[in-house]
């Protein structure tokens, strides 16, 4: 009878631990949140009771589903224990006191007083590199920037950095850095490359490319206008009349239909204003013209562009779920003599104020006697922006009229840019107050880098920028994430001279350097800091 008790009693706790396992494996599925179940429930159990080959496999299976299902969302899901050890290791978030100022307008810090390592950022916030496809592709022939290039006898793009065919070597890369987004544009001239007649292969390259990324656990930032139109469509007039947005919008859509499972983030231009700048008052890009009622015109349609296309994607069957926003850079001008600041109210009206009431009340307006003027409104450009795009570099001084670098601040590579890190935390403080709080949205860093040659300077920047960041944040900024520009050294737009990469590139061999710039480390190792990756 004893020996019968015995066996009962064994017989009772293997179909008990047995219950508990198969209540462990099943439990989740029927959850929404697989992971905290499994925690709670394994903190549950007593350890003297529980199989640890089991628990083992039970967590794998449930970070395969999760990670499964979390793919078809472009979202990335990580392994529970590695979620346990990388929360026991975050630093700690500091204590901020306001930086000592020596000047107030325009606004200089005292970086001897400032310790530039206190720094925090979330466990949510995102880091990424950028690049776009004209500069790093290779072998874009059909678009108006190739005929630019020849026009006035620029360096030629040629193979740029290869990227099209490397992109796989150079994901690897990108996992070393330890970042976990990258932002990249889709060259419209290699996907539509006549009017109505999309390239098959070439939204199968990008998709493979989102499909690559994700497997490394990478999330796809997607531009969808980086600088760059097809040469028929510059032949219609482009995005100087109105009638040829629709060409945009689908394309767009065509790009979205194809890609939406996988993309994180979705940009529909890359700075409108840097690019109507360029092309219509600097004459440095296509079409070279330089007529401010057309500039603007040109501004107007490529926002109303951005909003067509907005509502387009967002009545798509996926659009629902999909980030849409639109990059903005900033780049603040300050008067030498007090008869300048009647032309640095201009250029910030044209370039900054009549964007914001666009997004706010659905009007843009321009007045320039004698010069350009614009009345348009569209109330479906209110709120027609889930987030904000920041490109951020520096600042400028302004002359009658001409802008140069301010004296005595560090010089990079770009003719007009400085090192100028307060501008990063003013620019942040101006999206905040003018589009993110009004809108409720957040804003992404899209942009931010340096051109150098002199390792010093680029960590001297990332220091301090990354230090103007995390100052912005702690003040109420809602950042949620940063792309360094750029990936790798590319074209900088007829120039292979200008340095921006966090890789350097040989363009004769197009071998990649095998590890960061020495000046770079120092975002790296922030980034594996803050996502608590192991270097």
């Amino acid at each position: 009878m004893y020996q019968f008790l015995k066996y009962l009693i064994l017989l009772f706790g293997l179909f008990g631990l047995a219950g508990s396992l198969y209540w462990h494996a099943m439990k989740p599925s029927a959850q929404k949140n697989t992971e905290i179940i499994i925690s709670s429930s394994i903190h549950r159990t007593n350890p003297s009771t529980r199989s640890g080959r089991a628990d083992e496999l039970l967590h794998s299976e449930i970070n395969r589903k999760s990670n499964d299902l979390a793919t078809a969302r472009g979202e990335l899901i990580e392994p529970f224990e590695q979620k346990s050890q990388r929360e026991k290791i975050r630093p700690q978030k500091p204590i901020y006191t306001a930086p000592v100022c020596t000047q107030k307008d325009p606004l200089y810090w005292d970086w001897s007083t400032i310790d530039t390592q206190k720094l925090y950022f979330s466990e949510e916030f995102i880091w990424g590199v950028g690049t776009s496809a004209h500069q790093h592709e290779g072998n874009c022939t059909n678009n108006d920037w190739l005929h630019w290039e020849q026009q006035r006898n620029l360096t030629k793009t040629g193979d740029a950095c290869l990227h099209w065919h490397h992109y796989k070597d150079d994901i690897k890369l990108l996992k070393k850095l330890g970042v976990n987004c990258y932002r990249f544009s889709v060259e419209w001239s290699k996907i539509e490359p006549k009017q109505g007649i999309f390239n098959e292969i070439a939204l199968k390259h990008y998709e493979d490319v989102c499909k690559e990324l994700i497997h490394h656990g990478i999330k796809p930032v997607i531009t969808l206008h980086h600088y760059t139109n097809p040469i028929w469509f510059a032949h219609m007039g482009g995005f100087e009349k109105a009638e040829n947005i629709n060409h945009f919008v689908h394309f767009c859509s065509k790009v979205f239909e194809h890609l939406h499972p996988y993309v994180h983030l979705w940009l529909t231009f890359n700075s409108p204003t840097s690019y109507v700048a360029r092309a219509y008052h600097a004459q440095l890009a296509p079409p070279g013209k330089q007529d401010m009622q057309l500039m603007q015109d040109v501004l107007k349609n490529m926002l109303e562009a951005h909003v067509q296309t907005y509502h387009a994607l967002k009545n798509h069957p996926h659009g629902k779920q999909a980030q849409i926003g639109i990059c903005h850079n900033i780049y603040q001008v300050e008067p030498k003599n007090f008869w300048d600041k009647a032309g640095c109210s201009t250029a910030y009206k044209l370039f900054n104020e009549n964007n914001y009431q666009f997004f706010k009340t659905g009007h843009f307006k321009v007045s320039v006697p004698f010069k350009a003027t614009v009345n348009h409104y569209n109330p479906h450009a209110i709120k027609a922006l889930d987030f904000i795009g920041l490109n951020y570099y520096s600042h400028g001084l302004m002359t009658n009229f001409n802008v140069d670098r301010h004296p005595n601040e560090i010089c990079t590579q770009n003719k007009i840019y400085t090192i100028y890190p307060e501008g990063f935390y003013r620019a942040l403080q101006e999206l905040t107050k003018e589009l993110a709080n009004p809108l409720h949205i957040p804003i992404y860093v899209t942009e931010n880098g340096i051109a150098t040659n002199n390792e010093e300077h680029r960590k001297l920047f990332f220091e301090r920028y990354l230090y103007a960041l995390s100052y912005a944040l702690n003040t109420g900024c809602p950042v949620k994430g940063y792309i360094a520009w750029s990936f790798m050294d590319n074209y900088e737009w007829g120039s292979y001279d200008i340095n921006y990469g966090i890789y350097a590139v040989d363009f004769n061999t197009q071998q990649r350097s095998s590890q960061p710039r020495k000046g770079a480390q120092y975002f790296v190792d922030v980034v594996h800091k803050f996502s608590c990756i192991p270097h």
